[in-house]
């Protein structure tokens, strides 16, 4: 049956299954609605690992991320690690979409990444994943604008104590789209203080 074929199969072979089993038409209606995700939640992992390319890792991910498929999570904490800063970025926003906690820490890693775009990408995913404000505090003094706008919304997503007290210094950022984002994300944590 299909079990024995996929485990002698390579991992290109569980992607194109992965892919399959999840596919959608063209009004974005599953093709297999009686799909679960506990019934893909199986080839996830080593669909990552097989895909060819940057186009069919970001679909292969994209699906991971929908159906939250939590067994890919050590295949895509690995990516977090790859030496191509638009697979770092797509496996911090997977796992964010994931809401993979247990990741977080690898994903804090990411605020020290050279890239900005990965940065952002990181910030983006700790505000998914709920984690602790402390590990958005490098952020919110990042020398990238797009950064620290999205530091401000991570942790309006994240709020809690001391929450406000963090993005307060942000309103009077020398950029004025961190200005913006933080004046908003006051908002959204019920203060008004220092708009």
């Amino acid at each position: 049956g299909v079990e024995e074929g996929l485990a002698t199969a390579d991992d290109a072979i569980w992607t194109r299954t992965f892919l399959a089993a999840t596919a959608r038409d063209g009004d974005w209606k599953r093709l297999h609605p009686g799909l679960k995700a506990a019934d893909v939640d199986v080839l996830a992992a080593r669909a990552i690992k097989g895909a060819s390319g940057e186009e069919q890792l970001r679909e292969v991910c994209q699906r991971v991320g929908a159906f939250r498929l939590l067994s890919a999570t050590s295949a895509l904490v690995a990516m977090l690690k790859h030496e191509k800063g638009v697979t770092r970025a797509l496996a911090a926003r997977t796992l964010g979409e994931m809401r993979a906690r247990d990741s977080a820490g690898a994903i804090a890693a990411l605020l020290k990444d050279e890239h900005s775009g990965v940065r952002v990408e990181a910030v983006i995913a700790l505000g998914c994943t709920g984690d602790s404000l402390e590990s958005l505090t490098p952020a919110l003094v990042d020398t990238s604008p797009a950064v620290r706008m999205n530091a401000a919304a991570a942790v309006a997503e994240i709020g809690g104590a001391g929450a406000v007290d963090r993005v307060a210094p942000l309103l009077k950022d020398t950029d004025l789209g961190v200005r913006v984002c933080s004046a908003q994300a006051m908002c959204r944590l019920g203060s008004r203080d220092g708009i």
